[in-house]
């Protein structure tokens, strides 16, 4: 029987390395893709412990708007994690939805007795105060921004010694 070598670097094409699979069957461009989206979603995690632990660091996830779709994807999680913040949702349970759990349907309630508006029910001075130090200057009212950007907000005030805010919500 003749010897085998093992193929070279120089004699794999890149068709055969984007087919290649690992000992365990799975298409190893799969498994970099989940790799990079976990190293991401990793790495927007210690930003987000690292802004609670340093209040006054200015911390975005909304700058990443526009990565590849590997990064998107990490921005999804992390923009998730976020909304399920146990403090958050109480707010929001409190605040603007009593629907079920994680209370995701009050992102555009209006209180029709003051300018009070969106998940966290922010007052439009508070939003105009907020929302430009988390770049969502953009949005005249808590109710017109996207839901990430009232969960950013509402973050940026619990980091930054705001949470007081809430405190007739019972929340903790």
């Amino acid at each position: 029987m003749p010897a085998t070598t093992a193929p070279q670097i120089d004699d794999v094409t890149s068709d055969e390395l984007d087919a290649t699979t690992d000992p365990d069957g799975v298409d190893t461009t799969t498994r970099r893709g989940r790799f990079r989206t976990g190293v991401v979603a990793g790495v927007l995690t210690m930003v987000a412990f690292a802004s609670a632990c340093q209040p006054n660091a200015a911390v975005s996830v909304a700058g990443l708007v526009g990565a590849s779709s590997v990064d998107q994807r990490a921005l999804e999680q992390a923009r998730r994690s976020t909304q399920l913040h146990p403090f958050l949702t109480c707010v929001r349970q409190h605040e603007s939805d009593r629907g079920p759990y994680p209370h995701l349907n009050g992102y555009q309630a209006k209180n029709p007795r003051s300018t009070a508006s969106g998940a966290y029910q922010f007052l439009d001075t508070t939003w105009r105060n907020v929302a430009p130090k988390i770049g969502a200057g953009q949005y005249g009212r808590a109710m017109d921004a996207p839901w990430w950007v009232q969960d950013e907000a509402a973050m940026w005030m619990i980091n930054n010694g705001w949470k007081s805010a809430w405190n007739g919500t019972g929340c903790k």
